[in-house]
């Protein structure tokens, strides 16, 4: 090989080494570059944390407590709809307690639209929903499948409803269900801003026995796992 030639190789060969380590030799998996666990802005949530007790207790507020129960597990729930709107229907999910225990739900909802919104449950028995710390829900009685929510339905006559502001983002949320004995169920259901005023989901309030007949017209959804999470996403 003349002289001419080998200038060519040994340059050919430099610019090769320097591409390689210029775009790391053609690895795409460096140290740097940690794999997506799903915990940014633009992922679906992955539900909420529920607690199951055995047990059930109220403090003097008539609010639903914790304190002095049996922990039975942990685990995470997709959503909150654990009733397929039949008369009869049992969620049972203690294995050995179909009756007397309670759940708490914890973690956080994804607001993408800023404005004004309603949250509602029907359980039975009772059932809370808690946003950043606030009750925004009381549905917690001994009952048959009851429907309420902070727009239009709860239980005293007259009742008046403080506007649910909540600015996009990640929001607090909790929600709270306790079953004492026979049928039982729940399920969480929002209405978005926009939606326009709505009748609630199901006809009547308090169904004593009744199954609820579905409305097909409403407005409200059940809110969707995509927008519940077990922690607070961290923004990339």
């Amino acid at each position: 090989m003349d002289l001419q030639n080998k200038v060519k190789l040994i340059c050919t060969t430099l610019t090769i080494v320097l591409l390689s380590a210029c775009s790391g030799g053609g690895d795409t998996t460096t140290s740097n570059n940690a794999p997506n666990t799903g915990n940014n802005t633009n992922s679906a949530g992955d539900g909420l944390t529920g607690t199951y007790y055995q047990g059930v207790t109220q403090d003097g507020l008539g609010n639903i407590g914790f304190d002095g129960l049996t922990r039975v597990f942990t685990r995470t729930d997709a959503q909150i709809d654990f009733w397929d709107g039949t008369a009869l229907y049992r969620f049972e999910p203690v294995a050995g307690f179909g009756d007397n225990y309670s759940v708490e739900w914890k973690g956080f909802i994804r607001i993408e639209t800023a404005g004004d919104y309603g949250f509602g449950t029907i359980s039975d028995d009772g059932s809370e929903v808690w946003i950043d710390g606030n009750l925004v829900v009381n549905n917690a009685e001994f009952q048959y499948f009851d429907w309420e929510d902070n727009i239009s339905e709860g239980d005293l006559p007259g009742e008046t409803f403080p506007v649910l502001i909540l600015s996009a983002g990640f929001h607090e949320i909790t929600v709270r269900f306790f079953e004492v004995f026979a049928l039982d169920g729940i399920e969480l259901w929002w209405l978005k801003p926009g939606s326009g005023p709505s009748s609630i989901p199901y006809f009547g309030t308090n169904f004593n026995d009744v199954a609820p007949v579905a409305n097909a017209n409403t407005n409200w959804e059940i809110v969707p796992g995509a927008v519940l999470y077990t922690a607070k996403p961290v923004t990339p």
